[in-house]
């Protein structure tokens, strides 16, 4: 993924600004923007482990595995119930975790970071990743800091 790649919109009415089609999650991305001004990117993968971790059962309590973790990942990350993609549910349900965290697992999705602009939403996303990989890979048997 690379920046310029990535849809901007005007945060008021979700107008796109540079010629990149708006995902159709574009409800959570502009909402976790307003209600967060400090943000100013909003990102959501479907990264291979991250989307592993959604779709397990018993999901980790405790994602901080390295000691990058707390810093980018912050100390919880909030999951939300499966809910269908697109849908004004989900966006809500995003959005209020994303109100006081950078970080959200949907479950059965993926994943969605934000930060203050993209090299540090995109960075959220790959500790988180990382994360999540070290957690599948470890067939659950991992500590964490």
């Amino acid at each position: 993924l690379r920046e310029d790649q990535v849809a901007l919109c005007r945060i008021s009415d979700g107008t796109p600004l540079n010629g990149v089609r708006p995902t159709m999650e574009a409800g959570f991305h502009l909402g976790t923007m307003l209600k967060r001004p400090e943000v100013g990117c909003v990102l959501h993968f479907q990264s291979p482990y991250a989307t592993v971790v959604a779709c397990v059962k018993d999901k980790p309590a405790d994602f901080n595995v390295t000691l990058e973790g707390p810093l980018y990942i912050g100390r919880e990350v909030p999951v939300v119930p499966f809910l269908p993609p697109g849908s004004p549910e989900l966006a809500a349900a995003v959005v209020e975790v994303l109100t006081a965290h950078d970080i959200v697992l949907m479950s059965n999705h993926g994943q969605v970071a934000c930060g203050t602009d993209f090299p540090d939403t995109f960075r959220r996303a790959v500790f988180f990743e990382m994360a999540c990989r070290i957690i599948v890979l470890s067939h659950g048997n991992y500590t964490t800091v």
